[in-house]
């Protein structure tokens, strides 16, 4: 599996501008002599996957994965707020098993200067399908999106279409649409 977190250190290298989305892999152990489950990270392979300059506290805040394209791919999302802005915006970015970047980080959505996005912990959406002959997945979420004088809650629908079920390489990230559900 793939660890994802906000992180100041790795290894003994400091986060450019303080703090940075990190990916560590781990794998699950088992202890035969007490049938004890064990994750154990590898972290000489953890390395950081972003390299953001801005608000050093929204570099990669919040972040949560999920499994999409059928379990080949983990979709992480996270709040990022460059520099000489006020506005913070949900960005995502995939990886398959091995920890390869498939989607490079992309903008998922950002209302008018409005802090998007907020949301429940550890509650990053649901897979509402995936149809693998088209190799999409629709995802639906709730996102809370505050800043000028509203504080706005959303219904966000978004696809990541990739160029295998199985093995991907590459995927492209799309908004299908976005309603707003409380203001």
């Amino acid at each position: 599996g793939l660890f994802f977190s906000m992180t100041t250190e790795l290894n003994g290298t400091r986060a450019p501008d303080n703090v940075q989305l990190s990916l560590t892999p781990f794998a699950l152990t088992l202890d035969a002599t007490t049938g004890a489950v064990s994750a154990v990270a590898n972290t000489t392979a953890a390395k950081f996957v972003t390299n953001n300059r801005g608000n050093e506290r929204r570099n990669a805040n919040a972040p949560t994965a999920m499994t999409v394209n059928g379990g080949s791919v983990i979709l992480v999302k996270y709040n990022y707020q460059p520099n000489g802005t006020n506005d913070t915006v949900r960005y995502v970015m995939g990886f398959n098993a091995a920890g390869q970047t498939v989607l490079p980080q992309t903008k998922a959505y950002a209302k008018n200067n409005d802090d998007c996005s907020m949301h429940q912990d550890g509650e990053p959406g649901v897979v509402a399908s995936f149809d693998p002959a088209t190799k999409t997945t629709k995802i639906v979420e709730w996102a809370g999106c505050n800043g000028n004088g509203a504080d706005d809650g959303w219904a966000f629908v978004t696809s990541l279409t990739c160029d295998s079920a199985t093995a991907p390489t590459s995927c492209k990230f799309a908004n299908v649409f976005d309603i707003s559900l409380a203001s």
